[in-house]
């Protein structure tokens, strides 16, 4: 009686709640348990490492090792889409990532910088090496006037998920979608992005290996807001705001775009130039 309650007991060990580890009958008879433990721990995500040289059909950066069609379980540490070897189209659920599609990931690591949010913490930038492009070339020279990038170009030679967040911003704020144009000016010459609002420019995006630059002119009407509102933008903005001069009594301000901070600057200055939209105040 007694062994076939330990049975009744142990059986169905994967779901006890005493967390007992059944190890099978003791010579005794028995049933022969190991230790007492809590439930285990859900394992962290571990993306292989180091890059590869085959693009992650997520974020498009230089992540795999192999083609992503023998790319069997790999996680792309930058973006963390786990690759499927079924190969969905963009609008198919993906059992390896818990049924997102391939064009949700790529808006989810536009916006947050991974696929999933909770997964941000362990996903990384990328490195100059694993973009498609080479950095160490000038933005003019690589895609002169006669050779107009596209926006995952663009986005692969910036390689920052700031970048695609700002798009992300300005799409679901304003309704905005980017424009590429070409700029001619000595001092930053070369294919840059715009968001327009009517006629209006809300931001222009200038490119950089790694980062962006992005420019934002205030009118007069804005600066008495603005001055008031300085104390509370970032230190970095401060000292640009105070070294730029004032024209036509207001101020074109250009802010390098590296760190949350800056895009957060960078958001609240459109919201001043253009004013939040119907339905958003």
């Amino acid at each position: 009686m007694r062994e076939q309650a330990d049975r009744e007991k142990f059986q169905y060990l994967p779901t006890a709640e005493n967390g007992f580890l059944l190890l099978g009958k003791s010579e005794e008879g028995g049933w022969t348990v190991l230790e007492e433990s809590g439930p285990s721990p859900a394992p962290e995500p571990e993306p292989e490492e180091p890059a590869g040289i085959y693009p992650c059909p997520c974020c498009g950066f230089l992540t795999f090792p192999v083609p992503k069609e023998e790319a069997l379980a790999y996680i792309c540490p930058v973006c963390f889409w786990e690759n499927d070897l079924f190969d969905p189209g963009e609008d198919d659920p993906s059992d390896e990532n818990r049924g997102m599609t391939l064009r949700q990931g790529r808006e989810n690591y536009r916006k947050w910088g991974a696929v999933r949010e909770d997964l941000v913490r362990f996903a990384r930038e990328p490195r100059p090496e694993e973009m498609r492009l080479d950095p160490s070339t000038p933005w003019d020279a690589a895609f002169p006037r006669n050779i107009q990038p596209n926006m995952d170009e663009i986005a692969r030679w910036v390689g920052s998920p700031l970048f695609f967040r700002l798009q992300s911003w300005m799409e679901n704020t304003y309704g905005v979608k980017p424009a590429i144009e070409f700029s001619g000016c000595s001092m930053d010459r070369g294919w840059n992005v715009k968001y327009k609002k009517g006629s209006g420019a809300l931001c222009a995006c200038y490119i950089r290996a790694g980062w962006f630059t992005a420019l934002v002119t205030v009118g007069a009407k804005q600066m008495e807001e603005l001055n008031a509102l300085l104390p509370t933008f970032s230190p970095a903005f401060q000292t640009v705001f105070e070294n730029t001069p004032l024209f036509n009594g207001g101020k074109w301000l250009v802010l390098d775009v590296k760190r949350e901070e800056q895009l957060e600057d960078v958001r609240r200055l459109v919201l001043l130039k253009a004013g939040p939209p119907k339905g958003k105040q």
